[in-house]
C-alpha cells in the first residue's frame, strides 16, 4: 500500500504539518465538506478540500486555526 506524500509549503518549500479540519460549505456544489488545514514552521497556513486531496492548496483565511 502506497503512502501519501507530505505536502510542501508553496511559499517556502517547508514540510507542512496537518492541523485541524474545518467544516465548510462548498460554493460549487453546496455540500458541507471538511477542509484539511496545513501549516509549516514559517507560519504559512494552507487548506484544501478533504474529499479532494489532489486539489490545490489554497491560503487559509483563518491562520489562527493552527498554533505554530
Amino acid at each position: 500500500m502506497a503512502t501519501a506524500r507530505v505536502p510542501v509549503c508553496p511559499d517556502c518549500d517547508g514540510t507542512l504539518k496537518a492541523g485541524v479540519m474545518a467544516l465548510c460549505q462548498r460554493e460549487d456544489d453546496g455540500k458541507l465538506t471538511c477542509r484539511m488545514v496545513w501549516g509549516c514552521a514559517n507560519q504559512h497556513v494552507w487548506w484544501h478540500w478533504a474529499d479532494r486531496p489532489e486539489g490545490p492548496l489554497e491560503p487559509c483565511p483563518y491562520p489562527d486555526l493552527l498554533d505554530y
